[in-house]
């Protein structure tokens, strides 16, 4: 698959990162069928025209069908700190084809990392590349450097992932977007803690053991999926 961002048009001219993609990773050439998604729902399918001007080449593609897939059902959205290097790109990589509907980098009080806008930028093109591996047709809400209140105003269900005593499992069903906060690796402060309860949050178990940031973001998201 690649990625257009609009799809409106037709015929579409991928734009240069999925152009180099279809010419120089897959080698296609004009005739070929291609499919297109927009990151919204909408998957098309085309033929390609290969444009050459002077050392430039442009992928055009002329649109035979198109196919519209309504929004999922209700979804997970992670809250998380930011682990440092790779792993962030782990994390939103293997959320995104977990399906998770977004992920959202918080600066908790012991945060360590904090991707700037360009980070948030090759963010938002990790989620693409991993819709387009998984083919999926709706990509993930992207947020970067957000704070507490996002989490504890979220139209949703709202967990944070915590080991204590009284920690729950996530429910069997569920009718409503579920939130859930991933700390950094120093834990939440005692003081989130409270700000999480007195927003109607619940303590959420993820496992038997303490989970890197990363670990417990995809562990969220996997057992959403499986309810």
């Amino acid at each position: 698959m690649f990625y257009v961002e609009d799809l409106a048009n037709d015929p579409v001219t991928l734009d240069e990162s999925e152009t180099r993609h279809a010419l120089g990773s897959r080698r296609l050439r004009d005739g070929e069928t291609v499919t297109l998604f927009d990151g919204r729902g909408q998957r098309a399918d085309g033929v390609i025209a290969v444009r050459t001007s002077g050392r430039r080449r442009t992928v055009e593609v002329r649109i035979t069908q198109r196919h519209q897939l309504p929004p999922p059902g209700p979804g997970l959205h992670v809250f998380t700190a930011a682990p440092k290097g790779d792993r962030l790109r782990f994390l939103v990589e293997k959320c995104t084809e977990l399906g998770a509907a977004g992920v959202h980098i918080v600066r908790w009080h012991r945060s360590v990392a904090e991707p700037s806008r360009a980070g948030r930028d090759k963010l938002h093109r990790i989620a693409i590349e991993a819709c387009k591996q998984c083919e999926r047709l709706w990509l993930p809400e992207i947020t970067v450097n957000g704070g507490i209140q996002d989490f504890c105003r979220a139209p949703a269900t709202r967990f944070y992932a915590n080991r204590e005593p009284a920690a729950q499992t996530l429910p069997a069903t569920r009718t409503a977007d579920i939130a859930i906060a991933i700390g950094p690796e120093g834990g939440f402060t005692r003081e989130e803690l409270d700000q999480f309860q007195a927003a109607g949050a619940n303590a959420l178990r993820l496992g038997e053991h303490i989970l890197r940031t990363e670990t417990a973001a995809v562990a969220a998201a996997a057992l959403t999926v499986s309810k």
